[in-house]
Protein backbone atom coordinates (compact mmCIF):
# COMPACT_ATOMS: atom_id res chain seq x y z
CA UNK A 1 0.00 0.00 0.00
CA UNK A 2 2.73 2.46 1.03
CA UNK A 3 4.74 1.47 -2.02
CA UNK A 4 1.79 2.22 -4.36
CA UNK A 5 1.30 5.67 -2.81
CA UNK A 6 5.01 6.41 -3.18
CA UNK A 7 4.89 5.48 -6.86
CA UNK A 8 1.90 7.75 -7.46
CA UNK A 9 3.72 10.65 -5.77
CA UNK A 10 6.77 10.14 -7.96
CA UNK A 11 4.60 10.14 -11.11
CA UNK A 12 2.85 13.33 -9.96
CA UNK A 13 6.19 15.00 -9.34
CA UNK A 14 7.45 14.14 -12.81
CA UNK A 15 4.29 15.51 -14.43
CA UNK A 16 4.34 18.74 -12.38
CA UNK A 17 1.26 17.88 -10.27
CA UNK A 18 -1.80 15.70 -10.37
CA UNK A 19 -3.47 17.99 -12.90
CA UNK A 20 -0.37 18.34 -15.08
CA UNK A 21 -0.37 22.17 -14.53
CA UNK A 22 3.29 23.14 -14.58
CA UNK A 23 2.74 26.98 -14.84
CA UNK A 24 4.37 29.28 -17.42
CA UNK A 25 7.94 29.09 -18.56
CA UNK A 26 10.00 32.26 -18.98
CA UNK A 27 9.78 31.94 -22.77
CA UNK A 28 5.98 31.71 -22.66
CA UNK A 29 5.75 34.75 -20.40
CA UNK A 30 8.02 36.76 -22.70
CA UNK A 31 5.92 35.74 -25.70
CA UNK A 32 2.74 36.99 -24.01
CA UNK A 33 4.40 40.30 -23.12
CA UNK A 34 5.62 40.74 -26.70
CA UNK A 35 2.15 40.08 -28.14
CA UNK A 36 0.58 42.55 -25.71
CA UNK A 37 3.19 45.15 -26.69
CA UNK A 38 2.37 44.74 -30.39
CA UNK A 39 -1.37 45.09 -29.71
CA UNK A 40 -0.83 48.18 -27.57
CA UNK A 41 1.39 49.82 -30.18
CA UNK A 42 -1.24 49.15 -32.85
CA UNK A 43 -3.98 50.73 -30.75
CA UNK A 44 -2.09 53.91 -29.77
CA UNK A 45 -2.84 55.79 -33.03
CA UNK A 46 -6.54 55.05 -32.60
CA UNK A 47 -6.51 56.41 -29.05
CA UNK A 48 -4.63 59.50 -30.24
CA UNK A 49 -7.10 60.15 -33.08
CA UNK A 50 -10.04 59.66 -30.73
CA UNK A 51 -8.55 62.22 -28.33
CA UNK A 52 -8.05 64.75 -31.12
CA UNK A 53 -11.59 64.19 -32.37
CA UNK A 54 -12.99 64.77 -28.90
CA UNK A 55 -11.03 68.03 -28.54
CA UNK A 56 -12.14 69.15 -32.01
CA UNK A 57 -15.81 68.55 -31.17
CA UNK A 58 -15.39 70.29 -27.84
CA UNK A 59 -14.02 73.45 -29.49
CA UNK A 60 -16.84 73.57 -32.04
CA UNK A 61 -19.47 72.90 -29.37
CA UNK A 62 -18.05 75.73 -27.26
CA UNK A 63 -18.28 78.16 -30.16
CA UNK A 64 -21.84 77.14 -30.95
CA UNK A 65 -22.75 77.55 -27.28
CA UNK A 66 -21.16 81.01 -27.09
CA UNK A 67 -22.96 82.10 -30.24
CA UNK A 68 -26.27 80.90 -28.82
CA UNK A 69 -25.55 82.77 -25.59
CA UNK A 70 -24.71 85.95 -27.51
CA UNK A 71 -27.99 85.73 -29.41
CA UNK A 72 -29.99 85.22 -26.20
CA UNK A 73 -28.16 87.99 -24.34
CA UNK A 74 -28.81 90.47 -27.16
CA UNK A 75 -32.54 89.79 -26.96
CA UNK A 76 -32.75 89.85 -23.17
CA UNK A 77 -30.77 93.09 -22.79
CA UNK A 78 -32.12 94.75 -25.90
CA UNK A 79 -28.65 95.65 -27.11
CA UNK A 80 -26.13 94.39 -29.63
CA UNK A 81 -23.67 91.69 -28.59
CA UNK A 82 -20.47 91.13 -30.57
CA UNK A 83 -18.33 88.05 -31.09
CA UNK A 84 -14.82 88.83 -32.34
CA UNK A 85 -12.15 86.46 -33.65
CA UNK A 86 -8.35 86.66 -33.80
CA UNK A 87 -6.33 84.11 -35.76
CA UNK A 88 -2.59 83.66 -36.43
CA UNK A 89 -1.55 83.01 -40.01
CA UNK A 90 -0.95 79.29 -39.40
CA UNK A 91 -4.29 78.78 -37.65
CA UNK A 92 -2.66 77.16 -34.63
CA UNK A 93 -3.11 80.21 -32.38
CA UNK A 94 -6.59 81.72 -32.23
CA UNK A 95 -9.24 83.05 -29.90
CA UNK A 96 -12.69 84.58 -29.81
CA UNK A 97 -14.42 86.84 -27.33
CA UNK A 98 -17.85 88.23 -26.49
CA UNK A 99 -18.47 91.89 -25.74
CA UNK A 100 -21.07 94.65 -25.74
CA UNK A 101 -18.81 96.85 -27.87
CA UNK A 102 -17.45 96.11 -31.35
CA UNK A 103 -14.06 94.47 -31.89
CA UNK A 104 -12.88 93.36 -28.48
CA UNK A 105 -9.41 91.78 -28.45
CA UNK A 106 -9.50 88.26 -27.02
CA UNK A 107 -5.70 88.30 -26.57
CA UNK A 108 -5.90 90.90 -23.83
CA UNK A 109 -5.71 90.00 -20.14
CA UNK A 110 -5.75 93.55 -18.82
CA UNK A 111 -9.27 94.10 -17.52
CA UNK A 112 -8.81 97.85 -17.61
CA UNK A 113 -8.15 97.83 -21.36
CA UNK A 114 -10.87 99.38 -23.48
CA UNK A 115 -10.87 96.38 -25.85
CA UNK A 116 -11.04 93.73 -23.09
CA UNK A 117 -13.64 91.05 -23.92
CA UNK A 118 -16.45 90.92 -21.37
CA UNK A 119 -20.22 91.01 -21.08
CA UNK A 120 -20.82 91.10 -17.33
CA UNK A 121 -19.12 92.62 -14.31
CA UNK A 122 -18.48 91.13 -10.91
CA UNK A 123 -21.31 92.14 -8.58
CA UNK A 124 -19.00 92.94 -5.68
CA UNK A 125 -16.01 94.60 -7.36
CA UNK A 126 -17.56 95.76 -10.65
CA UNK A 127 -14.53 94.23 -12.36
CA UNK A 128 -15.16 92.93 -15.90
CA UNK A 129 -15.58 89.15 -16.08
CA UNK A 130 -13.52 87.68 -18.95
CA UNK A 131 -15.52 86.22 -21.84
CA UNK A 132 -13.03 84.71 -24.23
CA UNK A 133 -11.86 81.30 -25.44
CA UNK A 134 -8.31 80.60 -26.56
CA UNK A 135 -6.58 77.89 -28.56
CA UNK A 136 -4.45 76.99 -25.53
CA UNK A 137 -7.59 75.33 -24.14
CA UNK A 138 -7.92 73.18 -27.27
CA UNK A 139 -4.45 72.09 -28.26
CA UNK A 140 -3.95 70.60 -31.74
CA UNK A 141 -7.16 72.24 -33.00
CA UNK A 142 -6.68 74.65 -35.90
CA UNK A 143 -8.96 77.51 -36.92
CA UNK A 144 -8.84 77.10 -40.69
CA UNK A 145 -9.57 80.72 -41.65
CA UNK A 146 -10.58 84.01 -40.08
CA UNK A 147 -14.34 83.48 -40.12
CA UNK A 148 -17.06 85.86 -41.26
CA UNK A 149 -14.79 88.86 -41.61
CA UNK A 150 -13.47 88.46 -38.08
CA UNK A 151 -16.62 89.36 -36.15
CA UNK A 152 -20.34 88.76 -35.74
CA UNK A 153 -23.01 91.14 -34.45
CA UNK A 154 -26.07 89.74 -32.75
CA UNK A 155 -29.10 92.00 -32.97
CA UNK A 156 -31.66 92.42 -30.17
CA UNK A 157 -34.46 92.99 -32.67
CA UNK A 158 -34.10 90.62 -35.60
CA UNK A 159 -31.47 88.26 -36.99
CA UNK A 160 -29.06 90.17 -39.20
CA UNK A 161 -26.10 87.81 -39.35
CA UNK A 162 -24.03 87.18 -42.44
CA UNK A 163 -24.45 83.53 -43.39
CA UNK A 164 -21.25 81.52 -43.37
CA UNK A 165 -19.28 78.95 -41.44
CA UNK A 166 -16.42 78.63 -39.00
CA UNK A 167 -14.15 75.70 -39.79
CA UNK A 168 -11.93 73.81 -37.33
CA UNK A 169 -9.56 70.96 -38.13
CA UNK A 170 -7.45 68.55 -36.08
CA UNK A 171 -3.70 68.89 -36.56
CA UNK A 172 -2.30 65.61 -37.83
CA UNK A 173 -5.48 63.76 -38.76
CA UNK A 174 -6.95 66.64 -40.77
CA UNK A 175 -10.49 65.85 -39.64
CA UNK A 176 -12.64 68.93 -40.18
CA UNK A 177 -15.70 70.23 -38.40
CA UNK A 178 -17.75 73.34 -39.19
CA UNK A 179 -20.17 75.54 -37.28
CA UNK A 180 -22.61 76.76 -39.91
CA UNK A 181 -24.47 80.04 -39.34
CA UNK A 182 -27.59 80.98 -41.29
CA UNK A 183 -28.74 84.57 -41.88
CA UNK A 184 -31.58 83.84 -39.45
CA UNK A 185 -29.13 82.93 -36.71
CA UNK A 186 -29.60 79.17 -36.85
CA UNK A 187 -26.52 77.18 -35.85
CA UNK A 188 -25.53 73.64 -36.74
CA UNK A 189 -22.47 71.39 -36.69
CA UNK A 190 -21.43 69.39 -39.72
CA UNK A 191 -18.35 67.79 -41.28
CA UNK A 192 -17.34 67.90 -44.97
CA UNK A 193 -17.74 64.56 -46.70
CA UNK A 194 -14.59 62.70 -47.70
CA UNK A 195 -11.36 61.57 -46.11
CA UNK A 196 -11.46 64.27 -43.42
CA UNK A 197 -15.04 63.69 -42.30
CA UNK A 198 -15.70 63.37 -38.57
CA UNK A 199 -17.65 60.16 -37.89
CA UNK A 200 -21.12 60.60 -36.44
CA UNK A 201 -21.75 64.12 -37.79
CA UNK A 202 -23.98 65.08 -40.73
CA UNK A 203 -22.17 66.06 -43.92
CA UNK A 204 -21.90 69.74 -44.84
Amino acid sequence: MARAIDQRCKRAGRSGGYGGDHGYTLLEALTVVAVLGVLLAASLPSFHDAGLRSTLKSAADRLRSDMGEARTTARERAQFVYLSFVRASDGASWCWGLSLAPSCDCRLDDRSAAAFCFVDRDAASASPLPRFVRSSDYRSVLLDALPLGGSLRFSPVRPDLVAGNISFSAAGSGETLRVVVSSLGRLRLCSPAGAHAVPGLPPC
